[in-house]
């Protein structure tokens, strides 16, 4: 299932974060750009397959005021970077 990003998803995107017109216009001109360069030549190979990154998940307003309560996915994660 591809994920690619594309000027409709910027816009969306942005639309959800409820963003000021200048900052969606940021993200088209960065997305104007990413999509003009290609990958560094210098360096080992990059194989980044940009059609399967999930470019936004919108995150749930569920909060959290017990350690376990929450996903393990995310306690691994806070384990990882050694956040307590």
């Amino acid at each position: 299932m591809k994920k690619n990003i594309n000027e409709k998803k910027v816009i969306e995107i942005s639309n959800i974060k409820n963003e000021p017109n200048w900052m969606t216009e940021f993200r088209l001109n960065s997305y104007k750009k990413f999509i003009e360069l290609s990958n560094p030549k210098f360096g080992p190979e990059l194989k980044i397959d940009f059609d399967i990154i999930n470019y936004y998940k919108k995150i749930d307003d569920k909060i959290h005021s017990n350690w376990d309560t929450l996903p393990s996915d995310i306690k691994k994660t806070f384990d990882e970077i050694g956040l307590p």
